[in-house]
């Protein structure tokens, strides 16, 4: 699967390089929504940041919206309606087809309504499982934002590694589970937010 990340913001795009330097077939791209799309044709799957309830009028959703029409949020509200009674859990994922395109959608909720993400940690799970649905949909071509760096106002660089933390888990996964690798894994995280958090100042 080509991974592609997107981002209009230039130090969020270079922590994204910084962490999927060595990646193979992964790319980060630092331009507008329309601006990509425009310019390439190769994307299978877009995915949506998203809330919990699809509303898709803020930000990079409504740049999504935009590009494909207003059609789009109906068809992914009807989904929510219909599996998760008018909610989607956070940090889970479905799958729509954007109407009058080739192109699917994931959608992944970062956030129950527009707000700062007070956990890092989905931006993590809002990865991994965006990927592992794209697997299981067959996807060859996936379009990821930067998860949790616009309104839910993470920085940059700690995005940019739980993002990484989450392709590394679909698809470097650990070939068996236990407690000694688990509470490790769970450890490293946990070591990183904390130092993360703690060190930065803010303005």
């Amino acid at each position: 699967m080509i991974v592609t990340l997107l981002t209009k913001d230039k130090l969020v795009s270079h922590y994204l390089e910084q962490e999927f330097s060595s990646t193979k077939n992964t790319f980060v791209y630092c331009q507008t929504f329309k601006s990509f799309m425009d310019s390439n044709n190769n994307i299978d799957c877009v995915v949506s940041p998203a809330n919990s309830y699809g509303l898709m009028d803020g930000t990079y959703d409504l740049a999504i919206t935009s590009y494909f029409g207003g059609e789009l949020q109906e068809v992914v509200q009807k989904k929510i309606l219909n599996e998760f009674n008018g909610e989607q859990p956070l940090c889970s994922s479905l799958i729509v087809n954007i109407p009058n395109t080739k192109i699917k959608l994931i959608h992944t909720p970062t956030m129950r309504i527009p707000s700062v993400i007070s956990d890092p940690m989905i931006i993590y799970h809002c990865t991994r499982s965006s990927l592992l649905l794209a697997k299981k949909n067959k996807i060859k071509s996936i379009l990821l934002p930067a998860f949790g760096t616009g309104c839910g106002l993470v920085e940059g660089d700690i995005a940019a590694h739980l993002m990484k933390e989450g392709y590394n888990q679909v698809f470097s996964p650990q070939k068996e589970i236990n407690w000694k690798t688990t509470l490790s894994k769970t450890k490293e995280l946990e070591e990183y937010l904390s130092y993360k958090l703690n060190n930065y100042t803010y303005k």
